[in-house]
């Protein structure tokens, strides 16, 4: 098997950030993906998706000859004997995932692979089913076919990044050749330092779910307590800098605010406690962060409710909709969940996003209206709130934003500025598990 040429099945945003990365780094890569419309547009060389470096990684790699894509999934499987699945694995009504998209790729595979292959699954599954995939595909595929499960620890944002200086690479395999053969595969991207794991499917699969659900778990952690700060009168960010320091426990995940959201925490959590509950597992603590998740983007709206009292009639600006900076993403967003709660409050929303706009309309188009920049979505405004932490709102014009509110007052679902200046600037300043400036 050659791993310099692989062929990688999706073309979201794992399969894509992972395809240019490899291309980047001399490997020949070939993308199939169904979706013939998004196929197109990714060998034309525009991405359907923002990411930071992607674009210019993507375009050189087209024009270097090393990256191509075809929605003939039959014959990306012929044509290389390194296959990844980076397919998507929803989460389902019940927290369980939807292996569908797997089990299309395994019957492609099974049909169409010419060779002896190895397949190494990418999309987030739970603890079994890499090793369910190989026993199907070794029963029905005509050729010798070898599986193994290698998680991506890529964050929206800064993906390409992480692909190419990772924090640790995880490979699980039924055999050392099998691992020996995934190594090669990402040896550019190892270095002296770079720590790797080698182990079980089972156990590497569970190390992505593990690993997401601390996460976001330290998040709502902290949510938790800056909480109980409010209520005490403490500053959550002292608190937050005081403990982070020691580094049995560390500043990063330690951010207070409105909760997380996207693509994998949320999906994770729920899917971890509906693999425990289906084992007879509570897993207390998950369903404990979830809750809190839940409950921080009520309390937002409370603060407002309880500034405000009736809210018809009030205009809301709002900065920021993607659920984290430096993507469009719009699944799980805490905006989408705060501005329907507000807007059904009878409160018009103005809203702005540098980039998740597009995305945004189809889930806020009947709960909000959206405006070019930053300054005009405050025109006229009652309060503006701030619920993406995106660079551009981290200096603002407060003179120029006061001048054109009807009131100064700010909601900061993200803890972005300071109190002491806000209230210099004249506005009344509320954060989250701080003590209000009003």
């Amino acid at each position: 098997m050659n791993p310099s040429q692989v062929t990688i099945v999706g073309a979201g945003y794992v399969g894509v950030v992972v395809a240019v990365c490899f291309a980047e780094q001399g490997r020949t890569v070939l993308v199939a993906d169904r979706d013939g419309e998004k196929i197109e547009k990714l060998a034309k060389g525009e991405v359907p998706f923002y990411e930071p470096g992607v674009y210019l990684l993507l375009n050189r790699a087209l024009k270097a000859g090393r990256i191509a894509f075809t929605d003939n999934l039959a014959e990306a499987v012929r044509r290389h004997d390194m296959l990844m699945l980076a397919v998507g694995t929803p989460g389902l009504s019940d927290g369980s995932v939807d292996l569908s998209q797997l089990d299309d790729a395994a019957q492609v595979i099974a049909d169409h692979a010419a060779r002896e292959s190895l397949v190494i699954v990418k999309s987030t599954v739970p603890p079994g089913a890499t090793r369910k995939l190989g026993g199907w595909l070794r029963t029905h595929a005509a050729v010798p076919i070898h599986v193994a499960f290698c998680p991506e620890f890529l964050r929206q944002g800064s993906g390409v990044d992480d692909f190419m200086n990772p924090s640790r690479v995880v490979i699980g395999a039924e055999s050392d050749a099998v691992c020996g053969l995934v190594e090669e595969l990402y040896r550019p991207f190892l270095s002296d330092q770079t720590p790797l794991v080698k182990t079980d499917l089972a156990s590497s699969e569970m190390v992505k779910l593990a690993a997401n659900g601390f996460l976001a778990t330290k998040i709502s952690y902290i949510n938790d307590i800056a909480a109980l700060c409010e209520k005490l009168g403490a500053d959550v960010e002292a608190v937050k800098l005081g403990a982070g320091l020691d580094r049995r426990i560390g500043r990063r995940y330690l951010n207070p605010g409105i909760g997380y959201g996207g693509s994998c925490l949320p999906k994770d959590v729920a899917g971890l406690m509906a693999l425990a509950e289906a084992h007879g597992e509570p897993l207390t603590v998950l369903r404990a962060t979830a809750a809190i998740n839940n409950r921080v983007r009520e309390r937002f709206v409370e603060k407002i409710v309880a500034r405000f009292g009736d809210l018809h009639g009030l205009t809301l600006a709002v900065w920021g909709l993607s659920f984290k900076p430096n993507t469009d993403d719009m699944r799980d967003a805490p905006s989408v969940p705060i501005i329907e709660a507000l807007a059904s409050r009878g409160a018009a929303i103005r809203a702005y996003d540098p980039e998740a706009m597009p995305k945004a309309w189809p889930l806020l188009g009947h709960a909000a209206t959206f405006w070019p920049n930053a300054e005009s979505a405050c025109e006229g405004a009652d309060a503006l709130l701030v619920l993406t932490d995106w660079p551009e709102f981290t200096s603002p014009n407060w003179p120029v934003v006061r001048t054109s509110m009807k009131q100064a007052v700010v909601f900061d679902g993200r803890n972005l500025y300071d109190p002491k200046r806000l209230a210099e600037h004249g506005f009344a300043y509320y954060s989250i598990g701080r003590p209000a400036a009003d």
